[in-house]
């Protein structure tokens, strides 16, 4: 079917009270099938037999048409819960960000769908943005300005079919994952998108820095609920049609260099694996899910494992690809004092840059330059990473040009000195590091086990890289 003939089945089902599911199963499906089935009828039974909030939403993940929201509620119909689960599409990739809105109004114009809100949620449809694959799709700025979009377009869709709408934000640790100071991604977020409502997801290393002992947990509330008080009462300042323009121009030369980069570049995924620990992640006991998807290019990579590797050599690629050309380029069209009054005046583009100088001030090319010397065979390889360091300082250079800074951080100096204090105890773990992943694929290539030190030493170097530069997860 396609999606106008899926659309109209499951709105039929919907409205009908024909059972579609046999209730002794369906005899000749395969084992994922079954799978799915299994899932609902147990969500169905814990509705049932322990409580109607039990369980909270049910996420489609890589959600992509409104038919994948309607699958859910007919799934859900079938096995009769006592309450259904309200349902939560989550958007990743930077084409279901940008097609965001009209899947919501296809929902929303389903008369089934629409009494379905108001019958069982109250009329509140939530809705979860992802910021991992949005920025491995397309890089950081192009993914932070989708999100920024895909909000604003998605607000006035629910103001236009008068559905209360809240957030769901998929955020991680590390910056090229959607993470940082809360307080600033807060109050950088779009007008009417808020609504005196967060929800956010904590992972990974946040959870022990922010919730760790209870003054920190009592201090991480505080800040949260603070920065929703002041985004709801605090009057905005329009978005000047001008920068919205700037930024449309940076977001796409920023994203065409990304590309031409990491998908286009048929050697870039070896050079990735050579590069960085990657392969090796998979030996940690961290992580919820595998390290990646199947086997291909970059578009099969988990977005965790992706950042974390730049991470630990120090490039931290993810979160500044694709960004100088986009600032030179603004230079160039002579709008570059443009970009100092955007960084001056909204919060949004502030958040974003300083955001960018944190990470930046962290990555170290001497560093990236000693995993190639070391784990790169000799060849056209070696030329990606010369590239990348080349436009790693290039990008530094523009960034402080934006910011007014003479040093990375200069606008945020205890950060600065916090960073310049770790840094001594950074650089031992790396080459630790680097000497460990020598030893290992030594010992894979002739398939033989790496001696227990040896594995035992790449363990800690990850988790002391980790530690040390924070934001990583």
């Amino acid at each position: 079917m396609n999606e106008s003939e899926r659309m109209q089945f499951l709105s039929e089902t919907l409205r009908g009270r024909r059972p579609l599911i046999p209730r002794d199963g369906i005899p000749d499906a395969g084992a994922t099938v079954q799978n799915v089935l299994q899932t609902f009828e147990v969500c169905a039974r814990i509705s049932r037999e322990l409580s109607t909030t039990a369980l909270g939403a049910y996420i489609i993940s890589m959600c992509m048409e409104p038919s994948d929201v309607l699958c859910v509620e007919v799934l859900q119909r079938e096995f009769a819960p006592k309450r259904a689960q309200r349902v939560v599409p989550l958007l990743e990739t930077i084409g279901a960000l940008q097609r965001a809105a009209e899947l919501l109004a296809a929902l929303f114009e389903e008369p089934w769908y629409r009494e379905h809100l108001r019958e069982v949620h109250n009329n509140v449809q939530e809705v979860m943005i992802g910021y991992s694959d949005s920025g491995k799709d397309g890089g950081r700025i192009t993914s932070a300005w989708e999100l920024y979009l895909c909000q604003e377009r998605l607000a006035q869709t629910a103001q236009k079919y008068g559905v209360h709408l809240r957030f769901f934000h998929g955020r991680g640790g590390t910056v090229g994952r959607g993470g940082g100071p809360q307080h600033l991604a807060i109050m950088s977020q779009p007008p009417d998108t808020i609504n005196k409502y967060l929800r956010v997801t904590i992972q990974g290393e946040v959870i022990q820095q922010d919730f760790g002992m209870p003054a920190l947990a009592d201090r991480t509330l505080e800040t949260y609920t603070t920065a929703v008080l002041r985004q709801e009462l605090m009057p905005f300042r329009n978005v000047q049609p001008k920068w919205r323009l700037v930024m449309d121009r940076m977001s796409q030369v920023s994203c065409e260099r990304y590309r031409a980069i990491v998908y286009k570049r048929p050697d870039f995924v070896q050079y990735y694996r050579h590069a960085t620990p990657e392969p090796e992640l998979g030996i940690l006991n961290i992580g919820s899910r595998p390290q990646k998807r199947r086997e291909g290019g970059v578009e099969t990579l988990r977005a965790i494992p992706w950042v974390f590797s730049w991470s630990q050599n120090r490039l931290q690629l993810p979160v500044w690809l694709g960004l100088g050309d986009a600032i030179e380029d603004i230079f160039e069209r002579g709008d570059g004092d443009e970009l100092g009054i955007m960084y001056k005046e909204w919060p949004f583009f502030r958040s974003f840059m300083d955001l960018i100088e944190m990470v930046l001030a962290k990555a170290d090319a001497h560093i990236a330059a000693k995993y190639d010397e070391v784990l790169v065979p000799d060849g056209p390889m070696h030329a990606i990473g010369a590239e990348l360091r080349r436009l790693l300082q290039h990008t530094i250079t523009l960034v402080m040009r934006v910011s007014g800074s003479r040093r990375l951080l200069d606008n945020d100096r205890p950060q600065q000195r916090a960073i310049d204090a770790r840094r001594p105890w950074l650089t031992p773990m790396n080459l630790a590091q680097v000497r460990a992943l020598k030893l290992m694929r030594a010992c894979s290539s002739e398939n033989k086990e790496p001696d227990a030190v040896v594995t035992d030493l790449f363990v800690i170097s990850v988790k002391a890289l980790a530690a040390g530069l924070q934001n990583t997860g």
